[in-house]
């Protein structure tokens, strides 16, 4: 199994077992849907590259942020886009 496949799976199955052991309502959306400042971010931090999976998260308290995978990792962003931390 070549290793993209596998990283094709690592968000999905992050929002799954979140929606199973937790009160998160995750929904995979476009990379073009994500706010301004993600892009910009990705833009800065890993030149050249693109999101390849985006996905946004509302927890138990209506928080919401976005997830963006780049190069296999996991990026976590506010609700307006600001950086929170790589996973």
């Amino acid at each position: 199994m070549k290793n993209t496949h596998m990283q094709k799976l690592i968000l999905p199955g992050v929002i799954a077992l979140c929606l199973m052991t937790t009160d998160i309502m995750a929904q995979k959306v476009k990379s073009t849907d994500v706010p301004v400042a993600v892009a910009a971010y990705v833009k800065v931090h890993y030149p050249g590259a693109k999101i390849t999976e985006a996905g946004k998260v509302t927890d138990a308290q209506g928080k919401m942020s976005y997830e963006a995978e780049v190069k296999g990792k996991d990026l976590v962003f506010d609700e307006q886009g600001n950086f929170i931390k790589e996973d």
